[in-house]
């Protein structure tokens, strides 16, 4: 029996229209999807069926005594989660890397207070901060999630090498920029080793990259963009760019007048609130929509 016969057989009860057809469509398109992942991962082709017909059988008898609207919502909220669970395995791993993370933090304020050397609060961020970071953006990438396939460990791999490489050159030039003599061209020329490659590798791993999103996230999308974004308006848009680019210009203004007249490594904690101020007016905008 085929993944169409075997739609068709779960929904026999049904008068097909339109809309039923539709569905019966998604549906056998997803169940297609999740037979191929299961036999990518190994899984043998009649496992692959086993496993993945269960998964969909049972969701179609909770579906059966809802509309058809409500079906597809059990079957986007319910179908595509049955394998999307994080084990217990992975979510140890998220909490210890998350409090690693956590306690890099900490030594590093209490590193800094107790010497007050910027040189040992930056220190303590290199094995506190690069490899919990690390850590967590390799389990992110490698997670399936509701709408997204997980990525190759090996392309995973390669990602975590270019956050750790331009993580690192970062602290570098931070050590270099606070906590030496040396001053601002030297500092960034430390940035070439390390933080230079790491970007190029990360922007060539983007332009690579392959489609993740599942086929109902994809569908999900193309929707939103047909029923209009938030920006789809160019007036909209025009006014979103020049009060971020007055932000920002205002901004770089301030902390290279007050760097210039107390020091840098007073102003440039202002980029902070420049952060804040695009949220900021991101939610406003999003209020008037």
């Amino acid at each position: 029996m085929n993944t169409g016969e075997y739609i068709d057989k779960l929904f026999s009860d049904y008068e097909d229209n339109k809309t039923l057809s539709d569905f019966k469509e998604e549906l056998e398109s997803n169940l297609k999807d999740r037979i191929s992942y299961l036999q990518s991962k190994g899984t043998s082709e009649q496992d692959a069926w086993e496993k993945a017909t269960a998964e969909l059988t049972d969701i179609s008898e909770i579906a059966q005594q809802l509309s058809l609207k409500k079906q597809k919502e059990v079957f986007a909220d319910m179908y595509l989660k049955t394998r999307n669970y994080i084990s217990t395995k992975r979510a140890v791993l998220y909490i210890l890397f998350g409090g690693f993370l956590a306690l890099g933090i900490i030594l590093s304020v209490l590193s800094y207070l107790s010497t007050d050397n910027p040189m040992a609060g930056l220190g303590a961020l290199i094995p506190f901060m690069i490899i919990p970071v690390c850590g967590l953006i390799f389990m992110g990438l490698t997670q399936e999630t509701a709408g997204r396939y997980p990525f190759p460990w090996k392309r995973a791999v390669f990602y975590v090498i270019s956050i750790a490489v331009i993580l690192f050159g970062l602290i570098v030039f931070s050590m270099m920029f606070f906590t030496s003599e040396a001053g601002l061209p030297e500092a960034i020329a430390t940035l070439i080793p390390f933080a230079l490659p790491g970007l190029m590798l990360l922007v060539f791993l983007g332009l690579t990259e392959k489609e993740h999103r599942k086929p109902w996230a994809i569908k999900q999308e193309i929707e939103i963009m047909k029923h209009g974004e938030l920006y789809n308006n160019p007036q909209k848009s025009m006014k979103r760019g020049l009060l971020s680019g007055a932000l920002w210009l205002f901004t770089t203004a301030l902390v290279v007048t007050l760097g210039m007249i107390f020091g840098f490594r007073y102003s440039l904690p202002l980029f902070l609130f420049a952060v804040a101020g695009e949220v900021l007016i991101e939610f406003f905008m999003i209020s008037k929509k």
